[in-house]
């Protein structure tokens, strides 16, 4: 009864473990307070359940790793459950460059944190979450409330990795937080048939990360990613952020939205069967970026599925480099509202919206409007490039032209473009407009009435 302190100071390796040589009778430690795990030197520490091995903790669980030297301290859970009732705080600090905080549920291990589970790295080499990646299928990890991984520069890379039938449940909030310095990764990844489930917002940023290797990103192999609320990422500096998803399927109940204001790539990428549906609306915001891409199965694979139940918004300004949405093979992109694109750059950069194969697909319920606005530099263009498929507007489609280069849309080789409201061409700026539809069976079906405006003199 009461609390339970576990401090190692110095020494050799300090370790708790439950059921580790025999299975005779379940091994169960029950603290009915708080308890600490602190480590200022010594070697590793470690926590080690097996079998069905019970560690309860009723309270709070506050773990502090300040090592100065290169030692782990490690959740090994490979059978049983690990339990704190309250909150589970965890900070890693010291000097040591290759001090490790390593939690690692196998078998049909439990890891559960009753209200809010906080990882802050400031120092030190890896952070590592893993379930299923050694042995086992249906390890479970829950949280009941917020779960918050807040990375300090001075620490390295930061992984999750779900394998198997794993299941990782977050109560509320996933909030993800990466501030690199150095070619620290941080990643969220699923493999096989694992489930993430996020009963509020998931929220991703990355700042000050200057250095290659700086990325935030998912990978999505198979399995399931479920959000109850939003999906954000926010970036204003850094490297690479990624959405790579080559299977399985992702749903966001609210919005999903991208705001960058400087750093490297942005990719959205959909491959093999992946299926990705956004209930509300989805937000590209890019300004004074690298390079962003929106693309379905343009790497491999058939019948990615972007659904998106209210408008898909594109707004692209500064100094961004090239924006590109790009289906292929039988991907399909669907809006149940309109989808805009203001491109406003000014860095001689394109933004480009093409279809590559006869069986791709875009269905948009409301209004397609894509315009080249005044962005200064005079190479920024807007390319619509139909080289097959069905794109359906349901309502009008406008292509508006009122600075930097040239907007050209082309509808061609076994392309079929419907409208059902108007078609209209605004040229009031800019350089060239050009709209081209044409050979191999290639068809342009308007509803309403085709409006053509030329306030620049022809071109």
């Amino acid at each position: 009864n009461g609390g339970l302190i576990m401090d190692q100071q110095d020494g050799d390796t300090y370790n708790v473990r439950l059921n580790s040589t025999s299975a005779a009778a379940a091994a169960a430690l029950n603290v009915t307070g708080n308890a600490t795990l602190s480590h200022t030197d010594g070697d590793d520490q470690t926590i080690e359940l097996n079998n069905n091995a019970t560690f309860a903790i009723s309270g709070n669980l506050t773990c502090t790793f300040s090592e100065n030297d290169d030692v782990d301290q490690f959740f090994d859970i490979d059978g049983g459950t690990f339990s704190t009732g309250n909150n589970l705080i965890a900070t890693v600090t010291g000097t040591g460059s290759d001090h490790e905080l390593t939690i690692e549920v196998d078998g049909t291990g439990v890891f559960s944190v009753g209200n809010d589970l906080t990882i802050n790295p400031q120092e030190g080499d890896d952070l590592e979450i893993v379930l299923n990646s050694n042995a086992g299928t249906g390890a479970q990890m829950s949280v009941g409330r917020d779960m918050i991984i807040d990375k300090d520069p001075d620490s390295d890379a930061a992984y999750m990795d779900l394998h198997e039938s794993s299941v990782l449940t977050v109560g509320r909030d996933l909030i993800i937080r990466h501030s690199p310095d150095g070619d620290d990764e941080l990643w969220l990844g699923l493999y096989d048939t694992p489930t993430l489930t996020v009963g509020g917002n998931m929220e991703l940023s990355m700042d000050d990360g200057n250095d290659d290797g700086d990325d935030l990103g998912i990978d999505q192999d198979g399995g399931t990613i479920q959000v109850a609320g939003n999906f954000s990422m926010t970036r204003s500096n850094g490297d690479d952020f990624y959405w790579d998803q080559d299977g399985g399927t992702a749903t966001v109940d609210g919005d999903y939205t991208v705001t960058s204001t400087n750093g490297e790539a942005i990719e959205i990428t959909l491959d093999g069967s992946a299926q990705l549906t956004v209930a509300g609306q989805m937000t590209l915001n890019l300004v004074d970026s690298d390079d962003a891409l929106l693309t379905l199965n343009e790497n491999n694979g058939n019948g990615a599925l972007l659904t998106i139940g209210a408008d898909l918004y594109i707004d692209h300004t500064g100094t961004a480099d090239d924006v590109e949405v790009l289906m292929n093979n039988s991907a399909l992109l669907s809006t149940g509202g309109d989808f805009r694109w203001d491109h406003d750059a000014a860095n001689g950069d394109y933004a480009r919206v093409r279809l590559s194969d006869d069986a791709a697909g875009m269905n948009i319920a409301g209004d397609l409007t894509l315009g080249l606005l005044s962005g200064p530099d005079a190479d920024d263009d807007l390319d619509y490039d139909q080289q097959g498929g069905t794109v359906t507007i349901g309502g009008s489609a406008t292509f508006a032209h009122a600075g930097g280069d040239d907007l050209y849309a082309h509808v061609h080789n076994n392309s079929t473009f419907y409208v059902t409201g108007d078609l209209d061409f605004n040229h009031t700026g800019g350089d060239d407009f050009k709209f081209d539809q044409s050979s191999n069976n290639s068809w342009v079906y308007v509803d309403g009435d085709v409006n053509m405006t030329d306030a620049n003199g022809g071109n």
